[in-house]
């Protein structure tokens, strides 16, 4: 933690430093070009780099007012931002009510029940058509692959640490070794694959795959690991290598992912030709049971988990934009 904040510290102290600079230096007329020069530098990095950490950075900040909680905060700044900089109307500090008032309204939607599964329903729909997953009597299919994306089922780094943190897409794990016995009980035995990435977690310099594999491997599934992918699409384009490579000649792949993003996994798989089975821990839960489930008190109730949802919801939604920009898929 010390060392985080004297690197932040140092970032500050050198930003300041050019900023001093560059404001005794350059002409105004040049800072305001070179602001704009930057700007757009940033909006097209994570455009045409999205794995770059810069990219990342800079997508981060640019996506807050996309965001329900970082668009209300920042509504709710710029309603009281005179009563912060001291400002008075008749002896009296100014708010201005109609930005608290939307800002109010944003967090209250965003972080309703209904309105977060309603969002999640859409995003995954765009990929996943409910007689895919909703039919009671679905026979199982015969797949020569079972892909497991596994990125985002162990939480980043962290130094001070000496487990290694797992969140609730840790369940895609599970889903995974499921669906290994399922196609097992068939007579078949099909190549699995992880996918995700050379994210280091943990204080082993242990990354994402190697840990889904060894969690895999405790389940008795002999997975093979895939590191040079850093996008759903990177796995999707270098997954006939790894399967030609393995002699595997049956097309049929199991996408495994967590629900929210295995509507994009299924569209990208197809932009490659490739024939997927979209599966996800509580895909059915999500898409099915909505249409017999009655409505409650809870459903209308603000929650955490509903503005977390939402939010994935959202972030999904603009990552089905952002592939759907780049060819990366179609949508129907």
């Amino acid at each position: 933690m010390f060392s985080l904040l004297t690197q932040a510290l140092l970032w500050l102290l050198l930003l300041t430093f050019l900023w001093y600079i560059l404001q005794r230096v350059v002409p105004k007329n040049y800072l305001a070009v070179l602001g704009y020069a930057v700007l757009l530098l940033a909006l097209i990095m994570p455009f045409f780099y999205p794995a770059d950490p810069l990219s990342g950075s800079a997508w981060s900040i640019l996506s807050l007012p996309l965001k329900p909680l970082s668009l209300s905060l920042l509504l709710l700044l710029l309603g009281t931002s005179d009563v912060w900089a001291g400002g008075l109307k008749d002896g009296k500090k100014v708010v201005k009510p109609n930005l608290v008032i939307w800002a109010l309204v944003i967090l209250l939607l965003s972080s309703n029940p209904w309105i977060s599964r309603y969002l999640e329903r859409q995003v995954i729909s765009a990929g996943v058509q409910p007689a895919q997953v909703c039919q009671t009597t679905t026979t199982t299919q015969i797949a020569g692959t079972i892909v497991v994306l596994g990125r985002g089922v162990t939480e980043a780094y962290q130094p001070a640490g000496t487990q290694i943190p797992q969140i609730d897409t840790n369940e895609r794990i599970m889903e995974a070794v499921e669906q290994q016995q399922q196609q097992v009980s068939l007579g078949n035995r099909p190549l699995t694959i992880v996918s995700a990435g050379k994210l280091v977690v943990g204080t082993r310099n242990q990354t994402e795959t190697e840990y889904i594999e060894t969690r895999l491997a405790n389940m008795n599934v002999s997975p093979i690991t895939e590191y040079s992918s850093v996008s759903v699409h990177d796995t999707a384009v270098n997954l006939k290598r790894v399967s030609n490579n393995q002699g595997n000649v049956n097309n049929r792949v199991i996408v495994v992912a967590s629900a929210i993003d295995v509507g994009r996994a299924q569209l990208t798989f197809q932009k490659q030709g490739v024939t997927t089975i979209p599966r996800a821990s509580n895909l059915q839960e999500i898409i099915c049971d909505q249409r017999q489930r009655r409505l409650a008190l809870a459903d209308f109730i603000p929650s955490v988990e509903a503005l977390l949802r939402s939010t994935r919801a959202i972030n999904e939604f603009f990552a089905l934009l952002y592939y759907f920009m780049r060819g990366w898929l179609t949508l129907s």
